[in-house]
């Protein structure tokens, strides 16, 4: 069962039959302000998400929030024919514009931004925000290895086990603590950014109609996402995946989104997590 699955995605545009991308402008609502959206699709019920009412008393399907949002909108150019979208995974350091205000790094709670202050998606200023919070409970909790890399145990002899495998991803590295002075410097970036920038491209499935009706969405594919995690096991660092570079369980979530040492492997990833569908 997946008990939450929410993330973050900025800086969308549409692209054009000429390859020319045409940024959105989203709509300021509760769930999507200052270029940044926050999309949820887990209701924190286990009866609305196919689980069981036993799958509920257990945890399994309750870990998020009961608002859901699927939907982003905004305006964008009218004229072109557009083919694809592309967008970020992640949350900027600041806004685009003549005043930039802080982002990733700002008291959601505090700076009026409302998805930023959603409860659950942020570490702290000098971390910033969880990009991703997609929660993962196997039916059968995960054996916890320890260094030596057989089955830990606790000091009665019974083997230590964790019940949630986590996808938490989020920049790292960061040094500067905007706590401090509130303010991030010019052109700051942590160590390992971990955003992903994602490219779409709608051509042969029809992303508009002849009227510019959108005939395709966006989907993402868990599937692929934990393709080649071991989900059966926790062999060190936090539970699942929660960004550390020398995590064994980010190595398989990293490959996923074609991130690198906290960096896109190419200019944009072609990741098959998401998909136009």
């Amino acid at each position: 069962q997946v008990n939450d699955m929410r993330f973050f995605v900025s800086g969308i545009n549409l692209v054009d039959h000429n390859g020319v991308a045409h940024p959105v402008t989203l709509d300021e609502t509760a769930f999507q302000s200052t270029g940044v959206a926050l999309l949820d699709f887990e209701s924190a019920s286990a009866v609305a998400s196919g689980g069981t009412i036993a799958d509920a008393a257990a945890n399994k399907c309750t870990g998020g929030t009961a608002a859901t949002n699927t939907v982003i909108t905004g305006t964008v150019d009218n004229g072109p024919h557009y083919h694809g979208v592309d967008f970020v995974l992640g949350v900027p350091v600041k806004s685009t514009g003549a005043n930039p205000v802080e982002l990733n790094h700002a008291n959601g709670a505090t700076a009026g931004i409302a998805p930023l202050a959603a409860a659950g998606m942020s570490w702290n200023w000098q971390g910033g925000k969880k990009f991703t919070k997609i929660q993962y409970v196997p039916n059968t909790p995960m054996v916890v290895y320890n260094a030596s890399g057989v089955p830990a145990t606790n000091a009665s002899g019974v083997p230590v086990t964790a019940p949630t495998w986590n996808v938490h991803l989020g920049s790292t590295g960061c040094m500067f603590n905007p706590a401090a002075s509130g303010v991030t410097p010019a052109g700051y970036e942590c160590g390992a950014p971990n955003r992903v920038p994602v490219a779409l491209d709608g051509t042969l499935g029809g992303f508009l109609d002849s009227a510019g009706r959108s005939t395709q969405k966006v989907v993402v594919d868990l599937v692929e996402l934990f393709k080649t995690a071991d989900l059966t096991k926790e062999a060190g660092g936090a539970a699942g995946c929660m960004s550390g570079a020398t995590d064994p369980e980010c190595v398989a979530i990293f490959s996923a989104l074609q991130l690198s040492n906290g960096l896109p492997a190419s200019a944009v990833t072609t990741t098959p997590v998401f998909k136009l569908q």
